[in-house]
C-alpha cells in the first residue's frame, strides 16, 4: 500500500508540468483514473487525488475528463453515495478533491462539456446546489472556529521545522480547517451564478436565503482568495473579480470593496452571454452513458518550481 501511494504521490508530482499532463490524458491516464474510481478500487482516492493534479490549469484534460464519463463517478462521490470512508480526515481530503476538481470543469470546459456540468448542478431539483451550500455552511464554520482559536491562543504552535513565520501559520492553520476546500466551493457558485443559466442563477439564490448563507461571506472569501494570487495568476484574478461583482450585482449584495482589475484574456459575464447552456443545449448530446472519445491537443510547457511548495501551492490551487 505504502509503494503505491508513494507512485501516485509522484505522478501527482509530474503533473507540475504541463507537457506531462497533456502526456497522462493523451495515454488514457484519465481513462484509468476513472474506472478506478467508477470500480472503487483501494486505490480509488489516490486515483481522484491524481485526476485533481492533472486538470488544474489544463483545458485540454478537463474536456477530456467530460467526455470519458468521469461527471457522473464524480458527482457520485460529490453527493456521498457508495462506500464511506473510515476516517474524517480522509473524508475531508477527498471533499478537497472533488470540490478542486469541480471548479476546474467550471473554469475550463467550454461548448457542450461546460453544459453537462451545469446540467449535473440542474438534475434531480437542484439537490447538488443544495449539497454545494451546505458544505459553504460547514467549511466556513471549521475555518471561523479556527479563527477564533487563534485569537484566543489555543492555535498549535509555528512549526519551526518547515520554517515559516507567523502568517503563514496562521494559513496552514485555517487550511488545515477546510479553508482551501471553502475557497473551490465558493468559486464554484460564483461561475455557476455566472454561466447563463437562469434557472440554477434563481436557484442559487433561494438556497442562500433558505439556509441563511450571506453575499458577505461568499465575498470575503472571494476576495480573500484573489489577494493571495501571485502575479503569474492575474488573469484569473480579474475574472474572478468580474463574476463576484455580477453575483453580488445580481443579488442586491455590496460590491464596494471589490477591486475591478483587467487583464488581456480574462473573461467577463458578459463574454458568456450565448454560451450553450442547458437550457439551450442539444437534446440529443452524449450524456454521461454515451460520449465520443475526444483527441487532446499539446500545449506550451509551463512549470512551477520554488521552496515551500507545501505552504505555497494551496494559494493557487484552482
Amino acid at each position: 500500500a505504502e509503494y503505491v501511494q508513494n507512485m501516485f504521490d509522484c505522478i501527482c508530482s509530474l503533473m507540475l508540468l504541463k507537457t506531462n499532463q497533456i502526456a497522462f490524458g493523451n495515454l488514457q491516464g484519465l481513462e484509468l483514473m476513472i474506472r478506478m474510481m467508477r470500480e472503487k478500487v483501494f486505490a480509488a482516492t489516490l486515483a481522484l487525488k491524481l485526476v485533481d493534479h492533472s486538470l488544474r490549469h489544463c483545458p485540454e484534460n478537463c474536456q477530456i475528463f467530460v467526455e470519458k464519463l468521469g461527471l457522473k463517478v464524480l458527482f457520485a462521490i460529490f453527493m456521498k453515495k457508495g462506500a464511506k470512508t473510515k476516517k474524517q480526515s480522509e473524508a475531508k481530503e477527498v471533499e478537497e478533491h472533488v470540490t478542486s476538481i469541480v471548479q476546474s470543469l467550471c473554469r475550463y470546459c467550454t461548448g457542450t462539456p461546460v453544459a453537462r456540468v451545469l446540467n449535473k448542478f440542474v438534475e434531480n431539483t437542484f439537490e447538488k446546489l443544495e449539497r454545494l451550500l451546505e458544505m459553504h455552511e460547514e467549511y466556513n464554520r471549521s475555518v471561523q472556529e479556527a479563527d477564533q482559536a487563534r485569537d484566543q491562543g489555543l492555535a498549535q504552535k509555528i512549526d519551526r521545522e518547515l520554517e515559516v513565520n507567523e502568517e503563514e501559520q496562521l494559513f496552514l492553520d485555517r487550511c488545515d480547517a477546510g479553508l482551501f476546500t471553502l475557497q473551490q466551493v465558493d468559486l464554484i457558485l460564483v461561475r455557476l451564478v455566472n454561466m447563463g443559466n437562469r434557472q440554477a442563477t434563481e436557484e442559487i439564490g433561494k438556497l442562500m436565503d433558505v439556509k441563511g448563507v450571506k453575499l458577505d461571506e461568499i465575498k470575503k472569501i472571494v476576495v480573500e482568495y484573489c489577494t493571495n494570487l501571485g502575479q503569474e495568476a492575474q488573469e484569473e484574478k480579474a475574472e474572478v473579480i468580474s463574476y463576484l461583482r455580477a453575483m453580488l450585482t445580481r443579488y442586491g449584495g455590496d460590491a464596494n470593496g471589490v477591486e475591478v482589475t483587467t487583464a488581456a484574456g480574462s473573461k467577463t459575464p458578459q463574454d458568456l452571454d450565448g454560451a450553450v447552456t442547458p437550457d439551450e443545449a442539444d437534446p440529443n448530446q452524449a450524456t454521461d452513458d454515451e460520449a465520443p472519445a475526444p483527441q487532446a491537443t499539446s500545449d506550451n510547457e509551463e512549470e512551477k518550481d520554488g521552496k515551500k511548495k507545501e505552504i505555497r501551492e494551496k494559494k493557487h490551487r484552482n
